[in-house]
């Protein structure tokens, strides 16, 4: 051990319990003192004379530091190799056949906080959200390098939670190796593309591979409606059982890539849909029975909880309007990737849509985002992705 000298920051008594719990922040109330130290240093934290564990600290911010580590520890090259090589053993051991995406690195839940790192095939994509990862970068990217050998490593930094870490966002780019003209990869079997350069988040959306391949079983030549369907990950699934797929997105791009997903996977797209449209608005002139399958997945309605009020209102107004449109015993899917919405109030809002609809919900089935970005239970915030599947009934 090197014992690198780090700032030490001082607990005020009884404040470790949360760190002994497994809690990877500490806010800024917690400390005897705060000292005048750049965004994203690296400190040790201290109770009762004795280093209990190891992160990174900002002097703005109510989440004062970090946790790297709950141990004496340096934060070097060697340190991210050991937790990237752990990652990758674990997380590629429970990896379903013929997939190769996943997501390598999820924050908090996996030790590396305000870093997510996706892999798309042999291509690694990264997003710093902290000053503290910002200065690790490239440390990260070397430890990558080393551990998964990649063809190309991009980074993103277009996220809009930087600026409260004093950080700037700036255009996606290429750090390492070189680009396919197309990066396609397989799930399960189905090809899809992947855009790390310009698609939303990392360039596809890997939480959701279980509940896809899960709802595909409803949609059995089935209509559906895909709402805000982006690239069409559930409609691959959906159309190779039959269904009809009407795919609602406001992004003329992802429709455009959408159909290119339908082509790699040999779906004539000639029998789907793909409308650019703004889904609050558009989702009111169908009518009433032309889906079996309504599914819904809308981006974040609360980036804070200064939004929580107006999310719900937003949550609840898009569900109603949905099982309005089923036929009676039709299928909705709904999910929600606002962290700031828990299960049972997610299940609240689905009760207090079926309420304005009038109409009752039987749950057919629920799940939350894919085992590669699982959480921590000691970090319920890492919780963030709800998907239920729910059948509507006439009332008795």
């Amino acid at each position: 051990m090197k014992n690198a000298i780090y700032p030490r920051l001082k607990l005020i008594h009884q404040r470790e319990k949360s760190l002994h719990a497994g809690h990877p922040w500490i806010f800024s109330g917690a400390f005897e003192a705060l000292p005048a130290l750049s965004p994203g240093v690296l400190v040790h934290i201290e109770s009762r004379e004795r280093v209990i564990a190891t992160g990174y600290y900002h002097p703005k911010n109510d989440i004062a530091v970090r946790i790297l580590s709950f141990h004496h520890v340096d934060i070097d090259l060697e340190f991210l190799i050991e937790r990237f090589k752990a990652l990758k053993f674990h997380k590629e051991a429970l990896l379903p056949e013929n997939t190769n995406a996943y997501r390598v690195a999820f924050g908090e839940s996996d030790g590396l906080p305000g870093l997510i790192v996706d892999q798309f095939k042999d291509v690694l994509v990264c997003q710093y959200h902290t000053a503290g990862m910002e200065n690790l970068s490239p440390l990260i990217v070397s430890a990558l390098k080393t551990v998964y050998s990649p063809s190309a490593i991009v980074e993103r930094r277009d996220i809009s939670n930087r600026v409260k870490e004093g950080l700037q966002e700036e255009e996606p780019r290429l750090v390492w190796g070189s680009l396919p003209e197309e990066l396609v990869f397989e799930e399960y079997g189905f090809q899809f593309v992947s855009t790390p350069l310009s698609g939303q988040k990392t360039g596809f959306f890997l939480d959701h591979r279980e509940a896809r391949k899960s709802l595909s079983k409803y949609c059995i030549n089935k209509n559906m409606l895909n709402c805000f369907c982006y690239t069409a990950g559930f409609s691959i699934y959906a159309a190779k059982q039959g269904a009809k797929v009407c795919n609602v997105d406001s992004s003329k791009i992802a429709l455009e890539i959408a159909q290119r997903n339908y082509t790699l996977n040999n779906i004539d797209a000639g029998e789907q849909h793909f409308l650019c449209e703004d889904v609050f608005t558009w989702l009111k002139t169908v009518k009433k029975g032309d889906f079996d399958v309504i599914l819904l997945d809308p981006p974040s309605m609360a980036k804070h909880k200064g939004q929580l009020r107006n999310a719900l209102r937003g949550y609840i107004n898009l569900n109603t309007t949905a099982l309005q449109k089923l036929p009676d015993y039709g299928i909705l899917a709904t999910a929600s990737c606002t962290s700031h919405v828990d299960a049972a109030t997610f299940l609240w809002i689905l009760h207090e849509s079926a309420v304005h609809a009038g109409c009752h919900l039987r749950v057919l089935e629920s799940r939350e985002q894919a085992f590669d970005h699982g959480f921590n239970p000691a970090f319920p915030e890492g919780r963030y992705l709800k998907f239920w599947v729910v059948q509507k009934l006439p009332r008795p």
